[in-house]
């Protein structure tokens, strides 16, 4: 019933060397029944111990024992289960065990290919381990095993259930039938992968497997029974005096009589292919799965027989050539229509002359159709003078037939003022004069303003046959040259424009005299980026052959859209004379850069520098600490690629470097100079950064830390640590009345610090976290800037120095960082990079 409170009992074995409870700790397994679960079976499993090997002949009894149960339901509670009694039986006698297992892939598997690998699985081998399946048997209480024609494998592990004294012979052979077992063997069915198997008191327990399997017969026959006889010999009595081990097997029929199709051929076939050399026919070679015991006439039945045809027509198969392959060959049937792709089927039939073996398959083939539509052309092109006399003539055909209609083709000039079609500008193609080719006679226009490139478009239209509907063709070009020859030409030297370097120029030069006054007029791309000086220019009859140059100049770099561009030169001519809207033939492309490297110094203020789209290289270096009395921490080293998407301002903040007790702009911790040089405690270095937002520490992409503040006390110096770098350099510390060193806090990207060493705090300990400056020491030296600050530490009869500041390359690609780089003041840079 239902209890009201959780109930719990616990349960042991009296031996655990006999029996022994699953998932029990100490041999005690408790189980709870809460009135959720009550009505829930809680299954315990008790497994039987193996011992060594040795036979008992007194049973091994043992018991298993509850407590008490314990619940705050007084119904339940100090209640008493009696005892479950057990005997652990011996299975340790002269016996020999077959088992029926199979090989399947290890649990974890890794590797790629067809031999699994298993890590750490003592019982993995070459991939595969070995699974004890259920066993079956029949009515004669005979081991049953099945195997196959298709060489289905069954395994047996053979072992023995004691030690053997002397090595035991199992000897294995296959009968037809068990009473027939002293007359003659099966040497059908069965295929054995050894004959013997030896076991010794070495490999007794393991065994040895036996891999039986199925041989085809090429019959179709009902599945058939064989029997495995296992003999035991051994010169020890106890396995020497055992009965033969009898297993039935029953190998499955796996044989239909079916074709067999073989081809390294397509399935498609070209309707040329008996004719053309280089379209071969489609080949199978058939023969039969198992023997018809019979003669077999094959027929081939085809589908659509305007687009296939087949040889031979017929085979002939028996009890002799049943699985020799005959070839059949397929090919193509040619026609003049365009009807497409075909897919037909050709049906193959196999008929038994003395008995009622039958079969049938088929094979599915696509005949590609070698009668495509289309317009042919046979036209050269070339190039012919304003005016010209020449006769101009092309050829147009169809490449195939059309089943009925009429196929029109219409043809259209690109510029019918340069080059004419004569008379009608449509053609007639009939199923009758579809390969008839038709002349077309063009005419050259009698003045074109420039050279005219001309081509001649042809669509053909026809209402019911689509494969002739809306087909295209177009002529080669003709060229019709314009005889006035007037041209106006551009040309520059140098096109590439950097900073320092914003100014080009542009050559201008006529072919032929204006006759009379000529202005031709420069234009640019973009006015706020480059201009042109002077921007027209006047040509005369007297002049027209002297060249005149146009200076280009750079006006604002950073007008264009983007950190490198493209502005283009190009000219327009006065309406007169034979330069009437005359323009050039090739315009003059200039490159453009915003800037290739701009460098920033240390100045103790923010600085700007607005960007373009585009890839640059960001590049950062933290400030040393201070360096009077001792050498302060040398600063850090960051660089990383980044890519801007939108034009906007950057702030780049370059680390200072100082001697006074005020720290390094930009995040460096201040010192304390309280004894000159005899007690001096050095500032850190400010770390230097580039960011998206002013004054927002989230905003850094890149940041180079700074080195520590230096130390002189005493007359004992010691150098400040260095900056990230990814890591910091940790502080350095010397006891005043002993020379010892070590390390200790330094920064890192994560704002965590490694303390080697803490000792006894005098002064204080800072240790910044998500900060980017530096520690300020009360009566010590500082720690330098960075992505995270350096720290500081003071203690009892020791000296510090300050850590450096840590770097950062998070918000760069392909970044780098490095260490104790940079003396002094810090810097920065940025490069465009182009790409």
């Amino acid at each position: 019933s239902k209890p009201s409170a959780n109930v719990t009992l616990s349960l042991a074995s009296s031996n655990p060397e006999f029996g022994k409870i699953e998932n029990a700790e100490n041999n005690s397994l408790t189980l709870t029944f809460t009135p959720e679960n009550w009505n829930v079976p809680q299954t315990v499993t008790v497994t039987g111990v193996e011992d060594d090997g040795t036979h008992n002949k007194t049973p091994n009894a043992y018991t298993i024992n509850f407590t008490k149960s314990v619940s705050e339901d007084a119904h339940y509670n100090d209640k008493q289960l009696d005892p479950i009694q057990a005997t652990n039986l011996d299975n340790d006698k002269a016996e020999v065990f077959v088992s029926v297992v199979q090989k399947q892939p290890c649990g974890n598997l890794v590797g790629e290919g067809d031999e699994p690998q298993a890590e750490d699985d003592p019982e993995c081998v070459d991939g595969y381990k070995e699974v004890v399946l259920d066993r079956e048997f029949d009515e004669n209480q005979l081991l049953v095993i099945h195997t196959d024609e298709l060489n289905t494998v069954a395994n047996l592990r053979l072992r023995l259930g004691i030690a053997p004294t002397m090595p035991v012979d199992l000897s294995i052979t296959a009968w037809d039938d068990i009473k027939a077992s002293g007359k003659a063997e099966a040497d059908t069915e069965a295929v054995f992968s050894t004959e013997k198997i030896t076991l010794t008191k070495d490999n007794y327990k393991a065994g040895e497997l036996l891999t039986v399997s199925g041989k085809p017969d090429h019959i179709v026959d009902p599945d058939q029974p064989y029997y495995i006889r296992i003999r035991i010999a051994s010169d020890d009595d106890e396995y020497d005096k055992l009965e033969p081990i009898w297993i039935k097997c029953i190998n499955a029929n796996t044989d239909h009589f079916e074709f067999v199709k073989a081809t390294e051929s397509s399935n498609t076939v070209d309707e040329d292919s008996e004719v053309n050399a280089e379209k071969p026919s489609v080949e199978y070679d058939l023969s039969f799965a198992c023997d018809p015991q019979d003669s077999v006439t094959v027929t081939f039945g085809i589908e659509d027989e305007t687009e296939l045809k087949v040889s031979p027509k017929q085979m002939t198969f028996t009890s002799e050539n049943w699985n020799t392959p005959q070839k059949l060959k397929i090919d193509g049937k040619i026609d003049e229509i365009v009807d497409g792709d075909i897919v037909s089927k050709i049906t193959l039939k196999a008929k038994g002359e003395n008995t009622d073996v039958e079969a049938t398959d088929e094979i599915e083939l696509t005949t590609v159709d070698i009668n495509k539509a289309g317009i042919n052309v046979a036209a050269v092109g070339g190039s012919y003078r304003e005016g010209s006399e020449d006769v101009i003539t092309f050829e147009v055909w169809l490449n195939a037939k059309p089943q009925a209609e009429s196929v029109v083709v219409s043809m259209v000039s690109s510029n019918p003022s340069a080059l004419s079609i004569v008379g009608n500008a449509t053609l007639v193609f009939t199923p009758e004069n579809w390969d008839t080719h038709k002349t077309v006679t063009l005419k050259v226009g009698a003045d074109v303003e420039e050279n005219e490139y001309v081509r001649i478009n042809l669509t053909s239209f026809t209402d019911e046959e689509e494969a002739f509907n809306k087909l295209t063709a177009v002529t080669p070009d003709y060229v019709i040259i314009d005889t006035s020859g007037a041209a106006v030409s551009l040309a520059s030297a140098k096109t590439v424009l950097k900073p320092g370097d914003y100014v080009s120029s542009v050559d201008v030069s006529l072919s032929q005299d204006p006759l009379g006054t000529l202005t031709v007029t420069l234009l640019t791309t973009n006015d706020k980026t480059a201009a042109v000086e002077p921007k027209t220019l006047t040509f005369t009859s007297a002049d027209w052959s002297i060249k005149q140059t146009v200076q280009v100049k750079v006006v604002d770099a950073n007008g264009a859209p983007s950190a490198k561009s493209v502005e283009t030169i190009s000219a327009i001519t006065s309406t007169s004379g034979p330069y009437n809207k005359v323009k050039p033939k090739k315009d003059v492309n200039f490159t453009i850069y915003q800037f290739l490297e701009k460098s920033f110094a240390y100045t103790g203020a923010v600085q700007t520098i607005d960007l373009k789209p585009g890839k640059y290289l960001y590049e950062v270096w933290g400030a040393q600490g201070s360096n009077a009395f001792a050498a302060g921490g040398l600063g850090g080293y960051a660089s990383g690629q980044y890519t801007v998407d939108n034009a906007g301002t950057w702030y780049v903040y370059v680390g200072g470097h100082t001697d006074t007790d005020q720290g390094g702009w930009n995040g460096g911790g201040g010192g304390n100079h309280t004894g000159g040089a005899a007690v001096y405690r050095g500032s850190g270095g400010g770390g230097s950064d580039i960011r998206s937002r002013k004054d927002d520490l989230q905003s850094r992409v890149i940041v180079a830390g700074g080195g520590g503040g230096s130390i002189n006390y005493c007359g004992v110096p010691l150098v400040g640590a260095y900056g990230g770098g990814l890591t910091s350099g940790p502080l350095m510390r010397q006891h005043l009345h002993a020379t010892e060193s070590s390390n200790n806090i330094g920064a890192n990207q994560n704002g965590t610090y490694v303390n080697n060493d803490p000792g006894v705090v005098c002064t204080s300990s800072v240790v910044p976290v998500n900060i980017s400056a530096g520690s300020l020491g009360k009566g010590a030296q500082g720690g330098g800037g960075g992505y995270y600050g350096g720290a500081f530490y003071g203690s009892c009869n020791l000296i510090y120095t300050g850590a450096g500041g840590s770097g950062y390359i998070g918000g760069v690609q392909n970044g780098q960082m490095k260490s104790n780089i940079r003396s002094g003041h810090g810097a920065a840079k940025i490069t465009f990079i182009d790409e």
